[in-house]
């Protein structure tokens, strides 16, 4: 199953990638680790969800941040063609080399 035939099978669009507000790149890949930065809950309006659970924000207004958060990690993902779909865990779950012995 693809990443994007598993995407939509859980009802996830995604989202056009955001661009990067400065001069940095939007993931770096050293080894099989991804770092990603410039991304947040980003609702579709263009707006970002804001406050802190259980004072501002319910536990479920938190969940939903959340998954929009993770939504536009995977769109960073896809939008890097470098970082492309190569470790991400919807096609291949990471092993460390200890677990691998």
């Amino acid at each position: 199953m693809s990443p994007s035939q598993r995407l939509a099978g859980l009802g996830l669009l995604l989202p056009l990638a955001s661009t990067p507000a400065g001069l940095y790149r939007p993931g770096v890949q050293v080894g099989s680790l991804l770092f990603l930065s410039g991304v947040g809950p980003k609702r579709a309006d263009g707006s970002f969800v804001t406050g802190k659970v259980g004072d501002t924000v319910s536990p479920e207004e938190g969940r939903h941040a959340a998954r929009l958060a993770g939504v536009q990690l995977l769109a960073a993902i896809t939008h890097d063609r470098r970082l492309a779909w190569r470790n991400c865990p919807l096609t291949s779950p990471w092993r460390s080399k200890r677990s691998s012995r």
